[in-house]
């Protein structure tokens, strides 16, 4: 197994971005929905807002997330094994980051146009080429 999706969406539950490397069959738009209610949620009960959730287990998934507070977003990896799982994903969430800091402007400004980011995936490739990551992502294939 290995990485699965990557998403990137505004603190606000905007979805940015989404990435399949070996998709698990999940809507992209509830995925943010979803882990935008969580932190709101973390912040709301631990009346903290410096409350970061950075990772979740949900069934043979765990869901790894990293907050900017300064460009106001969240990048979520869904892996498969955080052991064997964590370096790709740290890597890619890095060249994620440096991309959309690039972007900032339009990070701010994003009222749903996606237009704005199609060039993210070119540029994620080329940063982190799929074929470098680890070796489970072919086998997973077969599964």
């Amino acid at each position: 197994m290995a990485i699965r999706n990557l998403y990137v969406f505004k603190s606000s539950g905007l979805l940015l971005f989404h990435k399949d490397y070996q998709a698990v069959s999940l809507d992209s738009d509830l995925v943010a929905g979803f882990f935008s209610a969580i932190q709101s949620f973390a912040e709301t009960l631990l009346k903290e807002t410096e409350t970061e959730l950075h990772s979740m287990s949900l069934g043979k998934y765990t869901f790894m997330f990293h907050s900017d507070k300064d460009l106001e977003i969240a990048i979520v990896i869904v892996i498969d094994d955080v052991k064997k799982d964590q370096a790709n994903a740290k890597r890619i969430t890095d060249a994620a980051l440096k991309i959309f800091k690039e972007k900032r402007l339009e990070v701010k400004n994003f009222e749903g146009n996606l237009e704005a980011f199609k060039d993210v995936q070119q540029k994620l490739d080329e940063m982190v080429k799929p074929e470098t990551l680890d070796k489970r992502a072919i086998q997973a294939l077969w599964e």
